[in-house]
C-alpha cells in the first residue's frame, strides 16, 4: 500500500485518522532514508525500517523481525539485507521462524514476492495452530 493510496482513503473516525497520520509520517521517513548517491547502500538499520514497515502492513503486527545485527547481508543483483522472521507467543517467547523478509540495499524496496508472502502468512498460522493446541 502506497503513501498516496493511504492519503485518499476515507476517513470513518479519530481513531483511523491519527493512524492514518502516524502511517504518512512513517512512509515520509522512509522515503527520506532512501540512499540517493549511485552506488550507496542503506545500512541494515536503514533497511530494518523498511521491513518493519511493510511486515506490520502486508503480512502481520504479531510478526517480529530480526534486529540489524541479525540481519544476513546478501551480495547479488540486487544486493539485499534478509531480516528473519519469528512469531512470539506471550509466556512462550519465539516459538518458531516463519520466514524472511529481503530488502534492496540500493534503493530501500522490500523485494515482495506475492508467493513469499503468501508462504510467510500460511507458516504464521501453522505454527500459531500447533504452539495453541
Amino acid at each position: 500500500m502506497s503513501a498516496a493510496s493511504i492519503e485518499k482513503a476515507p476517513v470513518v473516525d479519530a481513531d483511523l485518522a491519527a493512524l492514518r497520520a502516524a502511517v504518512l509520517r512513517e512512509a515520509d521517513r522512509l522515503e527520506a532514508i532512501k540512499p540517493t548517491l549511485a552506488g550507496e547502500t542503506a545500512s541494515a538499520q536503514e533497511a530494518r525500517s523498511a521491513a518493519v514497515w511493510f511486515v506490520k502492513m502486508e503480512i502481520s503486527t504479531q510478526v517480529h523481525i530480526g534486529s540489524a545485527e541479525e540481519a544476513e547481508w546478501r551480495d547479488g543483483s540486487p544486493p539485499t539485507w534478509a531480516f528473519p522472521l519469528t512469531l512470539p507467543f506471550p509466556h512462550k517467547g519465539h516459538v518458531g521462524r516463519v520466514g524472511e523478509v529481503l530488502v534492496d540495499a540500493r534503493t530501500c524496496d522490500v523485494l515482495d514476492d506475492p508467493e513469499r508472502v503468501s508462504r510467510i502468512e500460511a507458516d504464521v498460522r501453522e505454527l500459531a495452530r500447533r504452539t495453541v493446541g
